[in-house]
């Protein structure tokens, strides 16, 4: 890994995430924030795969704003 990469994240027990922990409206529940990260692979049949960009839908707005 670069390490332009590695000092992108906090520790290498954490990650950089964009989430929610109820619904409503998304500027009032959207958070950007440090999680821990995964730390193994649950199965031999899954992979754990990094992500460097989202994005989000109409329809994604839509679920968040119900109540």
């Amino acid at each position: 890994m670069a390490d332009s990469e590695s000092s992108s994240f906090a520790d290498a027990h954490t990650m950089h995430a964009v989430y929610y922990e109820h619904l409503g409206p998304s500027n009032e529940v959207v958070h950007l924030g440090e999680q821990p990260a995964p730390t193994a692979v649950p199965s031999p049949n899954w992979i754990l795969v990094r992500v460097h960009a989202a994005s989000s839908n109409p329809v994604d707005y839509k679920v968040s704003i119900k109540r």
